[in-house]
């Protein structure tokens, strides 16, 4: 509480943590699922630990991987990420949590970022029709 009363929301320290930057990076997009040099990591605008102020950055815990342009999309195009995300079967705080936990494990990351997305070990979206 502040000396008037009113209940104080603290803030967290952003984690750094280059490696696991570095990391993501490595990880397949994961609205367009395409992967290499154009993947970048996403640092979320909205994160339960409120770390974020003005102009600051979410820790890098709170990363996942976007292609280039999806992510400049995403920044550029005035899009809400919660939304945006959502149209896409993710959602970021949780992937970004298991990404983190996950860190260096690259095909347990892979398996999660389709599982999340609908996609089985084959690349097929949903579950294969029954009938063919």
């Amino acid at each position: 509480m502040n000396l008037t009363g009113q209940q104080v929301q603290q803030k967290h320290q952003p984690l750094c943590s280059p490696k696991h930057v570095d990391f993501v990076r490595t990880l397949p997009c994961v609205v367009t699922m395409r992967e290499g040099d154009g993947v970048q990591p996403h640092h979320l605008l909205r994160v339960p630990t409120n770390e974020r102020g003005a102009s600051m950055k979410s820790g890098d815990d709170w990363t996942i991987p976007l292609w280039w342009e999806v992510h400049n999309a995403l920044h550029n195009d005035g899009v809400d990420e919660r939304t945006f995300l959502a149209e896409h079967g993710i959602y970021g705080p949780a992937l970004a949590a298991l990404l983190f936990r996950l860190t260096g494990d690259e095909d347990a990351c892979r398996r999660a970022i389709m599982e999340m997305r609908g996609w089985d070990s084959d690349g097929y979206r949903g579950w294969p029709n029954a009938n063919g």
